[in-house]
């Protein structure tokens, strides 16, 4: 392996973890030790036990086993991932950031039995209480081995999952970076793939699947080319995306996309990429043909995030953000949104998606801190269209999600760059007409037309003039402008006597018919 633990990194973030270990009032200030366990990993990537090594080390480390206590470190590892360790093992200091930090040991892990490895390992990490994030179970012998170890030795065990989630929540400048660039991809991918496939697919009237559109989205993650020149080795969904339609939806980030066509009403995609493990996320409805009423109860829901994203200030409550965004909407045009809002708008993200210590909800007191960054998510579901040409039509949802990163100042919406008013999510088709113009138009039959035979377009297109149709119209407006321009120079030109261009005579073959030979046969 030639690559090595970055050492500043690790001693900035251990010293972050020993303070959150003594504040006293948390399951952590109980455990007497510390012990983080990872076994083989082939499904869970947001695991605590993971995403913790990940945030100390810079990198997750399997069949691996780390104990902490006050004063020392001691890991149990393989000797490729030893070497890894080798700039914060004891004895290879040579930073003045290390002071305060645990001494490092590591015992190299035996690919049979490791009995004598596990006891050298609690001669260091002994107390009656261990802390760890006890919901966790891993597959593969060596987790097998430490578990049924763990066990005899009988120790009472505290969750510290919460603690460890806080403690790493605020983001230093390299994180915060990396989830920059997260969110610059999902608004490159969601407007580039997933909008540009919808938009074709509306506009030639075709059919795709849900499960498809999902599918296409997530293979373009593998294209270095539609990833801004990034290497896709660093790049991976949050979560496969989620695409939903024709009034059926359910606005979690657990569900699937369903083997359902894509209904032209109102469609969802949730669409989150990871970017050298740290997550971002967005949400977008987009309405094809909407009603004014849709339009208004839409646009309520913009407004009421811009509301929530005034709020998220240094020292707020996310129980707070709750209650604002509730009260905004009690008192807005459509109050009855306030009962379809969601039990939590949101959570805290990093390189775990969802931090379920810092919930948006009514119940969680946890405050903001620069530097923390929240997927804010506002769902609706079972909204009405009374003016629904169909079934499908008449039953649709609402579901708007941004990744936004608090600062000392207003916070920054990292998914910005795709707009969310509602002319940017407005498709309007128009059918094309047999007798727009005139009479002598030609008839031509609904099955000779084709199924391409339609309009389509933004409601930022129409209005921006976006389209090829309306750049073809600025370009001939300039031409003839320029003209005019020209013919009114050489008018003046004239009149004044400045200049006067002579006329080219009229070629004329023959000046009477006497001259026009006629052939006799």
């Amino acid at each position: 392996m030639s690559l090595s633990v970055d050492r500043e990194t690790f001693y900035r973030r251990i010293k972050r973890l020993y303070a959150g270990w003594s504040k006293e009032g948390s399951k952590l200030s109980e455990a007497d030790a510390v012990i983080i366990a990872v076994g083989k990993n082939d499904e869970d990537q947001y695991s605590k036990s993971v995403t913790t090594q990940i945030w100390l080390m810079g990198y997750e480390m399997t069949d691996t086993v780390i104990g902490f206590t006050k004063e020392k470190m001691v890991v149990i590892t393989s000797k490729t991932k030893a070497e890894f360790l080798r700039p914060i093992i004891d004895g290879a200091k040579s930073s003045e950031n290390a002071d305060g930090t645990p001494e490092v040991t590591v015992l190299i892990r035996s690919k049979e039995d490791n009995t004598e490895n596990f006891k050298k390992f609690y001669d260091v990490v002994n107390g009656d209480t261990i802390g760890s994030f006890t919901k966790e179970a891993f597959a593969g012998p060596f987790f097998s081995q430490y578990k049924k170890d763990f066990k005899v030795r009988a120790k009472k065990t505290v969750d510290i999952s919460v603690d460890v989630g806080i403690i790493c929540a605020a983001k230093e400048e390299h994180e915060v970076n990396s989830m920059k660039k997260a969110a610059r991809l999902t608004t490159e991918i969601f407007k580039e793939v997933y909008k540009t496939n919808l938009m074709e697919t509306i506009d030639a009237d075709k059919k795709i699947r849900h499960v498809k559109m999902s599918a296409l989205i997530e293979d373009s993650l593998k294209d270095q080319r539609k990833l801004l020149g990034i290497d896709p080795q660093h790049v991976e969904p949050c979560f496969t995306p989620i695409i939903q339609s024709g009034g059926n939806y359910t606005l979690k980030y657990s569900a699937q996309s369903d083997k359902e066509y894509i209904h032209f009403g109102t469609i969802i995609c949730y669409l989150g990429i990871r970017y050298k493990n740290y997550c971002s996320n967005m949400a977008r409805t987009m309405f094809v043909n909407p009603s004014d009423k849709q339009k208004e109860i839409y646009t309520t829901v913009t407004e009421c995030m811009d509301h929530i994203m005034e709020k998220m200030t240094p020292g707020t409550k996310l129980s707070e953000l709750y209650e604002a965004a509730k009260s905004f909407l009690k008192n807005s045009k459509n109050p009855e949104l306030a009962d379809k809002l969601g039990k939590n708008i949101g959570f805290g993200m990093g390189i775990v998606f969802r931090e379920s210590a810092l919930v948006i909800s009514p119940k969680c007191d946890e405050t903001l801190k620069k530097g923390m960054v929240f997927n804010v998510n506002l769902a609706f579901p079972d909204l009405e269209n009374a003016e629904g040409k169909d079934e499908k039509s008449r039953k649709y949802a609402i579901s708007l999600a941004e990744t936004i990163l608090v600062q000392d100042g207003p916070v920054v919406n990292l998914t910005a760059a795709n707009r969310r008013k509602t002319k940017n999510v407005s498709i309007y088709i128009k059918e094309a007409s047999d007798d727009e113009d005139s009479d002598d138009n030609i008839q031509m039959p609904e099955k000779a037309m084709g199924r391409g035979m339609r309009q389509t377009s933004l409601a930022s297109n129409k209005r921006d003039h976006d389209t090829a149709e309306s750049r073809r119209k600025m370009n001939q407006d300039k031409l003839h402008d320029q003209l005019n321009q020209e013919a009114r120079e050489r008018i003046l030109e004239n009149k004044d006597g400045k200049k006067e261009e002579k006329r080219k005579k009229t070629n004329i073959s023959y000046k009477t018919s006497e001259g026009f030979r006629i052939d006799k046969r």
